[in-house]
């Protein structure tokens, strides 16, 4: 497939925060706090960035190695951290600070970041990558394992990557988990029933964003093609494929979507942001400011764009926001 060009040159970020103690590995606006960006890093803080101020609010000792996750919960004044020291840790915000309330420990020391899945009433499920292919969930307000999902097929290898289905309420009745053979799986976390499988990539599912009010997923791998897929309700919640770009440079580390759908943007290993519209799968833009990989995306309830790289920064970018 030919590669399409790139429309427009790249823009400047509209500001710089400066001040992380290691790479910047997980990214999350915080919605119950106005202005607030969250960072995980390689050396397993997190960072509380104030974004009238730009500067670091706050600094938490979360993990003893790389952070792989920070996500604010379903539940109010909440928030879930994992990383690589093996433990998923739930946060409960103060006035003055964020106090560790609980933790889970995970069997797997692999680079799948825990995922909460909101579900009706005030609890949510914590889903942890498991052993081998498995995928453990556990119930956030006992702390207890809920049930275990194993895929039938020995030959998928790691979990890369997994985020929950919605349905209209918001309530996450699905999951979708990629693996390292490159495969798409979609379970019922209720019956912890296997729905479909797909295969999309020929080598691991490095990462991959999935919209449940526009039913569209994108997802990228070690080469340099994005993915966009779908589910089908009437079919039986079966996955197909329905368009691929080819970008410049291989590899990509994550994948995010604007709240209103309309725009995808993707953290690419050559230190670049690409901005695609979702319409069409067409690059609108390519943001070119960092000096390494970029490993981490957020947008803000408002469009803001954050992207966190090796090089210890992070920028902000306002591109095409209404």
């Amino acid at each position: 497939m030919p590669q399409r060009n790139v429309m427009q040159p790249s823009p400047d970020p509209v500001y710089i925060l400066r001040g992380s103690s290691s790479p910047v590995t997980s990214l999350h606006f915080l919605p119950i706090l106005t202005n607030t960006l969250l960072s995980g890093n390689q050396d397993g803080k997190v960072y509380v960035w104030d974004l009238k101020t730009r500067r670091i609010q706050q600094k938490i000792n979360a993990h003893l190695d790389s952070v792989l996750q920070v996500e604010a919960s379903p539940v109010a004044d909440s928030l879930l951290t994992h990383g690589r020291d093996g433990y998923a840790r739930i946060w409960r915000t103060g006035e003055a600070a964020f106090t560790c309330t609980d933790q889970i420990q995970v069997s797997s020391k692999g680079f799948c970041a825990a995922k909460m899945l909101p579900q009706t009433g005030k609890s949510y499920l914590i889903v942890l990558p498991g052993e081998s292919s498995s995928v453990t969930v556990y119930d956030s307000s006992t702390k207890q394992l809920v049930r275990e999902l194993v895929p039938p097929s020995t030959k998928l290898g790691m979990c890369m990557c997994m985020q929950p289905v919605l349905d209209s309420t918001g309530s996450a009745w699905g999951l979708l988990v990629g693996y390292e053979s490159g495969s798409l799986l979609l379970w019922d976390v209720v019956s912890g029933k296997l729905l479909s499988e797909l295969m999309l990539h020929s080598d691991a599912v490095m990462c991959f964003k999935y919209s449940s009010s526009a039913n569209r997923g994108f997802s990228g791998s070690v080469d340099n093609q994005l993915l966009e897929w779908t589910i089908s309700a009437e079919n039986e919640n079966k996955m197909s494929l329905i368009d691929k770009t080819v970008v410049t440079n291989q590899g990509f580390n994550d994948i995010v979507i604007r709240c209103d759908n309309k725009i995808v943007a993707t953290a690419g290993w050559d230190s670049n942001v690409r901005v695609f519209s979702t319409k069409k799968l067409r690059p609108i833009a390519l943001l070119s400011f960092h000096r390494g990989s970029v490993k981490a995306l957020s947008f803000s309830c408002d469009g803001l764009l954050a992207a966190g790289s090796e090089d210890r920064l992070i920028s902000v970018w306002d591109v095409y926001r209404s």
